[in-house]
């Protein structure tokens, strides 16, 4: 069986709320350059790993308060800076709420994909805002799934920005199918050694909120 890694950030105090998501997310940038870094210093022929990362963005209402400094979009646009320019390395947004949408689609970390990227979380994240309703985590993870589906061997990434609690109510949807979801996105990271960074958000609530969530 293979592992998946979690990096949960529990943040309360708004003072420290934007240097632990950033430090958060520099340090997973560090990890996924040291990979990349090590395949290419190898002085013998080999085929270079594909590098996928999935970007899945909770943009339900409750985070207008959880992310009120914006730091989910500010952290990924620092993510992509940090990147080398690579053909190998592609990026995938999926933000979600009631529902989900595939808002970047395997766009490689060239210069001109950069600009993409950049340009659709500027729409994607800013421009809607925080006002997609519930928490359907669940169908997020299934998209990443579809992205990483045959993707097995290579080197995948998915980093999860999320205040928490689980709530899915629309169009035949449930919370239970939804937490059965992720139950089964947790099933195929482990399988196949997909590497899942989760950073939970919390700002301007209590602790016992924090705590459930």
């Amino acid at each position: 069986m293979g592992s998946m890694g979690y990096k949960k950030v529990l943040l309360s105090k708004a003072f420290i709320y934007s240097l632990v998501v950033v430090q958060a997310l520099l340090i997973t940038v560090l990890f996924i350059i040291d990979n990349i870094s090590q395949t290419l210093s190898i002085n013998i022929p080999i085929k270079k790993e594909m590098t996928n990362i999935v970007a899945v963005v909770d943009c339900s209402s409750s985070m207008e308060k959880s992310d009120s400094e914006w730091q989910v979009p500010e952290a990924l646009n620092l993510l992509i800076d940090m990147c080398p320019d690579d053909q190998d390395i592609r990026f995938s947004l999926v933000v979600y709420g009631t529902e989900s949408y595939i808002a970047v689609r395997d766009m490689p970390l060239t210069q001109k994909g950069k600009e993409i990227i950049r340009s659709d979380i500027y729409d994607y994240i800013y421009g809607v805002g925080y006002k997609r309703g519930n928490t359907d985590t669940g169908a997020a993870l299934m998209q990443a799934y579809d992205l990483l589906k045959g993707r097995e061997k290579q080197n995948n990434r998915v980093l999860l920005f999320t205040d928490g609690m689980i709530q899915a109510q629309y169009n035949g949807r449930t919370t239970e199918i939804s937490r059965g979801e992720v139950e089964d996105f947790i099933a195929f990271a482990q399988e196949n050694r997909v590497v899942v960074d989760v950073f939970g958000l919390f700002n301007h609530v209590s602790k016992e909120e924090a705590a459930t969530a």
